[in-house]
């Protein structure tokens, strides 16, 4: 049977070719199974018995009652069979009762079974873990009980103390005095400093005018004339002297009349202009060297942090201080010295100028800005300090206990316990399976009693297959010569079929089906059967899975004998399902290559069509959902499709790290995590997350991921494995 694709585009193919008696088509839900399926029907329904199961819907009709189907009659000798079944039975009841030995309690204490190691395992390993668990509930009492290490010691318990142990980290001293510091702090505020804006050449000129400047007295003294010296002392000699004194000089008497000419001559109006502003300038100069000489950043005033800029920032200033007022004194001098000779020009002044504090404003600015800006973060500053200090607490106290020490003990002690309690289930899964043979037996005893009746056939093979897996059984109806099946609970109530879940709908639908199967097998009508489940486990639980697996490999194994000519196609999206169904026409008794005679399609979504590839060896073909996810993403990396990269990628980091415990599998690689991690994005949103990467970025960004974990060779595995199938197609 050759379907023709022409009349669709979902498909990238022209065709698909079941000509195997057994076939299987493998696709996740989308790719155009029940498309599949449809085509049968229209291509082929009028040549061939196309019987498909698509679920409880396909089968009920209008009058939702389902049909009553008949079974062939059984005949031989069942009583005997019976017999033999029982005897069969009590043996394994005696073989149960000596191997449940080894898993029950000892009545001799110093004998050591299965059971009494398990037990001594899980005692050993509660007593260690129960040591480590003490320990932390200590560690957390005693951390709690330091006020500069908790803000409230009722919120700090085990649980905290457990969760900042992988970020304890040991202090400097100087980090310790520093964060110590911090707790102390409270808040400040910086006293502003006004650094002046000094124009000294402005300065220097406006001396240089005063010293340039010369007093022309009105009143001639010849004995004063060009004599600086004789002048300054003539001036003092009045200041000291009164009428009639004696002069200290000479000795002679000072008269009236001498006082009279040394006032006129010093109290000239140019003398006293110029006296003036000589003191008006050494006045400014004074004031401004006292209020450059007191610039300083107050230490006090700032938060450690910054205590160390600060004291640059004062050393920069103290060296500017230094030759301003350096500059100023100079000044100062030269108006002094001018002070004493009024009555003669002074050489101008000619200073190199000091810097200004246009270089250390900008920096004062910044220490004081981030300063305050600490301050009005104070509290979340010293919560870091606090924290800082706290971590360091906690990694004195797990080294002191050298709790890595204790836990890799813990890890031994969990491992024997493990490999205790995989021999104990050893143990217990051989009682199982001796059970199992138990309940096998029972059933066929069961079989082989109810092929003695004739009636109720379909009920009781349906009911007996459910009757552990549902809370309802089916009962035989005739109304009007009709026969119809109720469907009645535990409590004995009737109620519709359509009432029932999904997943026991499903069930009954496919029991109804499998037994049509058997009823059409045994008519007259010689036109070749094909047999198709359009994804028969919908909806149904893991109980329910096996049980249509089971039932599925009957009908396989039907349909794949010589004498037979009817075809069985399975069309599934669930890996799990897919690969026990197949299992065994893959491992084939008469040791054939299954594939070469059955059919294995694998449908791959890309873009908006389907690619239909032919599996045609096991090197292609999947063992685990796990290999189909590498499959699913070398296929895509194939197809140049990075945008539909990440959802195999997220799945496969899901199962990886499930499987093998690993709670930081990104590490430091924040860009993978968040362009890969299952929890922060969805569909919709997968191009947007690709930022320009390319299929080569992200198949590189996982395989760093991988190495980090130690798992590269993990990685090159599976992308070769993957890889190779594809080429392989």
């Amino acid at each position: 049977m050759k379907l023709d694709f022409s009349t669709t585009v979902i498909f990238s193919n022209s065709d698909i070719e079941f000509d195997k008696p057994i076939n299987f088509v493998f696709g996740k839900n989308g790719t155009g199974k029940s498309t599949i399926t449809s085509l049968m029907n229209e291509q082929y329904g009028d040549s061939l018995d196309i019987r498909v199961f698509q679920g409880f819907d396909s089968i009920v009709g209008e009058d939702k009652k389902l049909n009553a189907v008949t079974l062939g009659e059984e005949n031989t000798s069942i009583n005997e069979q019976i017999t033999d079944k029982e005897a069969e039975k009590e043996n394994l009841i005696l073989d149960i009762e000596k191997m449940s030995k080894e898993i029950r309690e000892p009545e001799n204490k110093k004998i050591k079974n299965v059971f009494s190691k398990l037990e001594d395992s899980k005692k050993e390993k509660k007593n260690k873990s129960k040591e480590i668990e003490s320990f932390y509930t200590q560690s957390a009492a005693t951390i709690a009980k330091d006020n500069r290490l908790v803000e409230n010691a009722r919120t700090y318990r085990k649980d905290t103390f457990k969760r900042e142990i992988p970020y304890a980290n040991l202090l400097e001293q100087n980090d310790i005095e520093k964060n110590n510091s911090i707790l102390k702090s409270e808040k400040k505020t910086v006293k502003t400093i006004t650094f002046p804006k000094i124009n000294f050449a402005k300065y220097q000129e406006s001396v240089n005018e005063i010293l340039d400047a010369k007093v022309e007295s009105k009143i001639v003294l010849e004995e004063l004339s060009d004599n600086p010296q004789k002048t300054n002392f003539a001036e003092k000699g009045m200041h000291i002297h009164n009428s009639g004194e004696k002069c200290s000089f000479c000795g002679n008497f000072v008269t009236e009349e001498r006082l009279t000419i040394l006032k006129k001559y010093f109290s000239a109006d140019e003398v006293e202009l110029l006296k003036k502003r000589i003191l008006n300038g050494k006045e400014k100069i004074e004031a401004l060297r006292n209020t450059i000489s007191a610039i300083k950043v107050d230490t006090n005033d700032f938060y450690p942090d910054y205590l160390e800029r600060v004291g640059v920032l004062n050393d920069n200033i103290t060296v500017l201080v230094k030759d301003q007022v350096s500059f100023l004194e100079a000044l100062l001098s030269a108006l002094n010295e001018k002070e004493k000779n009024l009555f003669k020009e002074e050489v101008a002044l000619n200073l190199d100028f000091p810097e200004n504090f246009d270089d250390v404003i900008s920096d004062y600015e910044e220490i004081v800005k981030l300063n305050n800006d600490f301050s009005n973060n104070l509290k979340a500053k010293q919560d870091e300090a606090m924290r800082a200090l706290r971590l360091h607490e906690v990694k004195k106290i797990i080294d002191k206990f050298k709790l890595d020490s204790e836990l890799v003990k813990l890890e031994a002690l969990d491992r024997r316990e493990a490999e205790a309690q995989s021999n104990f289930n050893v143990e217990v899964d051989k009682i199982r399976k001796e059970n199992d043979k138990i309940g096998a037996i029972d059933n066929e005893i069961s079989a082989l009693k109810n092929k003695t009746k004739n009636t109720e056939k379909l009920a009781h093979n349906i009911n007996n297959k459910l009757r552990y897996l549902v809370s309802f059984e089916m009962i035989r109806k005739k109304v009007d010569d009709q026969e119809f099946y109720e469907i009645k609970n535990h409590q004995g109530e009737i109620r519709p079929i359509t009432e029932l879940s999904t997943g026991e709908k499903n069930i009954i639908a496919f029991l109804y089906f499998i037994e049509k199967l058997s009823e059409v097998s045994d008519s007259s009508n010689g036109t070749n059967k094909v047999i198709v489940f359009d994804d028969p486990m919908t909806s149904n639980d893991d109980t329910m899975q096996y049980l249509i697996i089971d039932e599925l490999q009957k009908v396989i194994k039907m349909c794949d004998k010589k004498s037979c000519s009817d075809q069985f196609i399975l069309l599934t999206h669930n890996t799990f399902f897919y690969l026990n169904c197949s299992f065994e026409i893959k491992n084939r008794r008469d040791k054939k290559n299954a594939f070469e005679e059955s059919n294995f399609y694998k449908l791959q979504r890309c873009d908006n069509q389907t690619k239909i590839s032919r599996i045609e060896n096991k090197n292609q073909d999947f063992k685990t959902n796990y290999e189909a996810l590498w499959h699913e993403l070398a296929f895509l990396y194939t197809e140049d499709k990075p945008e539909m990269m990440l959802n195999p990628i997220r799945r496969i980091i899901e199962t990886y790290v499930v499987f093998n415990g690993k709670e930081d599998f990104y590490k430091n690689n924040k860009d993978a995590k968040n362009l890969f991690n299952t929890n922060s994005h969805y569909f919709p949103d997968l191009e947007a997350d690709l930022n320009g990467k390319g299929r080569d970025d992200i198949k590189n960004m996982l395989k760093k991921c991988f190495s980090d974990n130690g798992a590269e060779v993990h990685f090159n595995k599976h992308w070769k494995n993957a890889t190779k199938r594809i080429s392989d197609n």
